[in-house]
């Protein structure tokens, strides 16, 4: 989950895991939690850092959604495949400006229960991605 932690690590002892341990930092804290060597080195806050840790919440946001206890509960793999492709193309088009959340649940064409397998994931903007 983008921490660099293993799910054995020393520190989760108690009841505390790894999900509970990015869970609780997340969103406010993410930098405390995500491995240092994906955050800018520099001690400003700059633009290009600020882009980096939204990005990065994106990712820790769908890594909480994959790993809820329940099976029912995650999303399916078409699903994810929607998100990721998402996040890319919010963060690395440099046409887009406007970094504010991406919304999940507007992926409505990707889930495999939508009987849409024929590899495009239709947002519900009407922007299609392949894959």
């Amino acid at each position: 989950m983008l921490t660099k932690k293993k799910p054995t690590d020393n520190l989760f002892v108690e009841g505390m895991d790894l999900r509970k341990w990015v869970t609780n930092s997340f969103p406010n804290q993410s930098e405390e939690v995500v491995d240092k060597s994906l955050l800018n080195n520099n001690k400003a806050i700059n633009a290009e850092e600020d882009k980096t840790l939204m990005c990065l919440n994106q990712l820790l946001r769908l890594g909480l959604l994959c790993t809820q206890q329940s099976p029912q509960e995650r999303p399916n793999m078409m699903d994810i495949v929607c998100a990721l492709q998402s996040i890319r193309d919010t963060f690395l088009d440099p046409q887009k400006s406007n970094f504010s959340q991406i919304s999940y649940e507007r992926f409505v064409g990707c889930s495999s229960t939508s009987g849409n397998h024929d590899g495009n994931c239709t947002t519900s903007n009407s922007e299609s991605s392949t894959f």
